[in-house]
This record gives structure tokens, C-alpha cells and sequence, in this order.
């Protein structure tokens, strides 16, 4: 009899603890998830919102507390949260976590994130403590002033892609909460936008031909084992979620082409594999140096007995990631291409972006015509799209051999 008494205390204390915070969990991530459910008569409504990285315990209860007052007043007619007491701070978080988690147009997770990182370090230091009926024009053009003139890393202000990308999320917000609030967005934005100082110069700047060849030189001397990654980024232009999403099978050594199916996205949950960005396949041109570098690059790991062989990636990482899967990032080229900045006196930080305006410029340098460069580069023309045109395989070939070596052939449809 006393053990049992033992086991129903025990129960009895195990479930007080659980229902300390009834509503709320823990994430494995460390943020804090809360529900709220309301029910009148037949009515009910339930509704769940995921606090902020640095909100304590207590927080996620009064932000709970005030959740289920929101519902209480819309079950009493009003319709919409109470005005009187959200911030663009709180809509703001609604916002994005909708946008997130929608059926259809849903936001990639690198999107996602850079979404919130704009949010965070842009729009709601300066207009997150204001009530939403009281968001005026006023406050949007104090919020460029004071974008113009914030001093970022390296002492200088903002430049001006750096603010375009902060004033489309935040068109974007004052968009929708307009919508949602029968407000005016039209009045709001009218005649706002930031403008920098700042001369963007460096977002423009590519390598030459003898730039390109001479990286791809030193990159074989000094880190043989990222050659096949960059002579993949330098002969296709392709962007580096599709690289690092690759797999053997998309090689056809015959045909001379690699097939470009899928990208992998980095989130704050980790890397997600989807379509690629503009959600169409396309295939593009592999000449044989790059055919014999990733050949190479295989063979080398088999002698290694590389650990991500099994991953069915071509360019796996060395070990898993905490996500637990073997994809590379973008950023894992970074320590190669200081060093080769260093060593061949470039003016240009080396980037998986850079080598794609490179492929680009290089090609338009040597007369190739739009479409072909939309087909084989992935982008949307303005008229005529990839998803109406693809350039034939032979007019790509020539193109690529035309645009890296200046070889005198021209590239025929």
C-alpha cells in the first residue's frame, strides 16, 4: 500500500511540473513555442506562435496570456487582433512566421532567414516599438534617414544593395499589414525609399579570362582537393546551392553536360534540398577539362575511402553537419579563395557569386546572345524566358570554349 501511495505522489508530481506552463514547449533549438485555444458557444479559435530566440520563460507567458486575449476579442466580433495593443514588432512575427509556413509560394529556409535577419537589424530596432494604428509616413521616412546614415561594419554607412534588401522586406511588411488593418499603404510609402552614398562598386566587379585561368591554376597547386568545385563554378556559372546539391548522376560524360535538378538551401534549421531557384531544370555545357577534373575528384576519394561517399552527393563534406546530413555550404570555399587573393594580388573578395557574373560577363564579352545565356545560366529574360527558349547543346559548347579561351568558333543555334 505505501508503494503505492509512493507511485500516485510520484504521478501527481510529474504531472504539476507538466502543467507549470500548459501551452508552452520547448523547442529543441532552445525557443519557446506557445497555443492558445478560445471557445464560445460553437465557436472556437486556436492559435500557435513561436517567441523569440532571447525571451525568457515569463515572457512566453504574458506574450501567451495576451495571445489568448487577442482571441477573445476576435470571438467577440472585432475581427482582427486588437490594434490598440500590437506593435510592428509583434505583427512582424505573425508576418513571418505565415509566410514561412503557407501552403503554396512557401519561403526557401535561406529566404526565410534573411527575412528575419533584416528584421531584426533594420526595420524593428527603429519601428518595432510602435503601435500599429499609429504607423505613420513620418515614421517611414525617419526609418530611411536613419538607414542612410547607420555606420555598418568597416566604419561606413550601409551600401546601397544593403539597403534596397532592408526596404523590400520592410515594403513588404508595411504591404500586408495595411492589408490586414484597412490601412492606407500607398499613403505610407509614397516617396520613400533609402539612398546610399555609398558607391557600390565591389558588387560589380568580375574576374578577367587570365584572372579566371590563373585562380583555377593556383587552386589545383594549393588545394587539389576543391579543384572540381571551382572549375565547376568557373565552366558553368552555376549557383552554389545547385554545386553543393549535385550528384554523380547528373554527369553525362558522353553528351558533355551536367544536369542541373535541384538546389540546397540553408535555413536555420539547416540545409533543405528543393527545386532549383527559379524552379526549372536546365542542362548545361561540361567540357572535358571539367569532365577529367570531376572524374579525378572521384577517384581520389574512392583511394581515400572519403567518408561521404555514401552521401550520393558529388561534392560532399568532409563530416556531417549537426543536421546530421554531408552538404557544403557556400562558405567552405572561403578560406581557399583568400588564399588565392592573397597570393595573385586580387582587388576582389572571391566568391561562389563572383565566378557566376564572371561566366556571364565573359559571355557577353564574347557576343553570345541573351537567350543562350539565359538558358545556360538559369536566369529570366525580360521577353523571352528559359522556360520558352533552350539553347541547343552544340551553340552552348561553343559558347563556354568561345567566352573562357577565346577560341575562334562561332556559337550557331
Amino acid at each position: 500500500r505505501a508503494r503505492s501511495q509512493g507511485a500516485i505522489s510520484m504521478t501527481k508530481r510529474r504531472m504539476k511540473r507538466r502543467n507549470q506552463a500548459p501551452g508552452i514547449k520547448k523547442l529543441e533549438d532552445g525557443r519557446w513555442h506557445y497555443r492558445a485555444r478560445v471557445k464560445r458557444k460553437e465557436r472556437s479559435l486556436d492559435r500557435a506562435r513561436l517567441a523569440p530566440a532571447d525571451w525568457s520563460l515569463n515572457e512566453v507567458k504574458i506574450a501567451r496570456i495576451n495571445l489568448i486575449t487577442e482571441l477573445e476579442d476576435e470571438l467577440a466580433g472585432r475581427g482582427l487582433p486588437r490594434v490598440e495593443s500590437t506593435t510592428v514588432s509583434d505583427y512582424a512575427v505573425r508576418w513571418l512566421e505565415g509566410k514561412a509556413e503557407r501552403a503554396t509560394k512557401r519561403l526557401k529556409p535561406k529566404t526565410a532567414r534573411g527575412y528575419r535577419q533584416m528584421l531584426e537589424l533594420w526595420v524593428l530596432p527603429k519601428l518595432g516599438a510602435i503601435l500599429v494604428q499609429r504607423l505613420e509616413r513620418m515614421d517611414i521616412q525617419d526609418w530611411c534617414s536613419w538607414a542612410e546614415g547607420r555606420v555598418v561594419r568597416g566604419g561606413e554607412v550601409a551600401s546601397q544593395a544593403t539597403l534596397n534588401g532592408a526596404w523590400r522586406v520592410l515594403r513588404m511588411l508595411v504591404q500586408d499589414l495595411c492589408a490586414d488593418y484597412r490601412m492606407d499603404a500607398v499613403h505610407l510609402l509614397r516617396g520613400c525609399r533609402p539612398l546610399s552614398v555609398r558607391s557600390g562598386v565591389r558588387e560589380e566587379r568580375t574576374l578577367t579570362r587570365e584572372e579566371l585561368h590563373a585562380v583555377l591554376r593556383f587552386v589545383a597547386d594549393a588545394a587539389p582537393d576543391r579543384t572540381a568545385e571551382v572549375a565547376t563554378l568557373a565552366w558553368t556559372g552555376i549557383r552554389a546551392g545547385a554545386l553543393y546539391a549535385l550528384k554523380p548522376g547528373d554527369l553525362d560524360r558522353e553528351r558533355e553536360l551536367l544536369r542541373i535538378e535541384r538546389g540546397v538551401s540553408w535555413g536555420d534549421h539547416g540545409p533543405v534540398v528543393g527545386a532549383t531557384k527559379t524552379g526549372r531544370s536546365r542542362e548545361v555545357y561540361a567540357p572535358p577539362e571539367l569532365i577529367s577534373a570531376l572524374d579525378a575528384h572521384h577517384q581520389a576519394m574512392i583511394r581515400s575511402q572519403h567518408p561521404g561517399l555514401t552521401s550520393g552527393l558529388l561534392f560532399p563534406a568532409s563530416k556531417r553537419n549537426k543536421w546530421g546530413t554531408w552538404h557544403r555550404s557556400e562558405t567552405s570555399l572561403r578560406g581557399v579563395f583568400r588564399k588565392a587573393e592573397t597570393a595573385l594580388g586580387l582587388e576582389l573578395r572571391l566568391g561562389c557569386q563572383v565566378f557566376r557574373r564572371t561566366f556571364n560577363t565573359l559571355l557577353v564579352a564574347a557576343g553570345v546572345s541573351g537567350e543562350l545565356i539565359r538558358a545556360m545560366t538559369g536566369h529570366d529574360g525580360p521577353e523571352m524566358t528559359q522556360g520558352y527558349f533552350h539553347g541547343g547543346h552544340p551553340a552552348k559548347g561553343a559558347a563556354v570554349r568561345l567566352a573562357l579561351h577565346g577560341e575562334d568558333c562561332e556559337p550557331s543555334m
